[in-house]
């Protein structure tokens, strides 16, 4: 799948890659895409995702994260200033 295009797309919509996770993240928008899902899904997938509207963390990967794999990113995403690895 075009990750090059994916990877554009997101980082000009604000989101931030976390190298250690391999997820690319929004705080504003509470959205987390893993860079696999990316890889297996096309383009317009990834545009119909992102202009969805959540009001809590909503994880777009190819299997659904445990509640404490979810937690876990979320509070970590919570102690990197910007949601940015320095």
């Amino acid at each position: 799948m075009p990750t090059d295009e994916n990877d554009r797309l997101l980082e000009a919509a604000g989101y931030h890659y976390h190298f250690d996770r391999m997820i690319f993240v929004n705080r504003e928008r509470k959205k987390i895409f893993s860079r696999t899902a990316l890889e297996d899904h096309s383009v317009e997938w990834l545009q119909s995702k992102m202009s969805e509207q959540t009001k809590d963390w909503e994880f777009y990967f190819n299997e659904p994260p445990s509640d404490r794999i979810r937690e876990a990113i979320i509070a970590e995403l919570g102690s990197i200033e910007g949601g940015k690895r320095s």
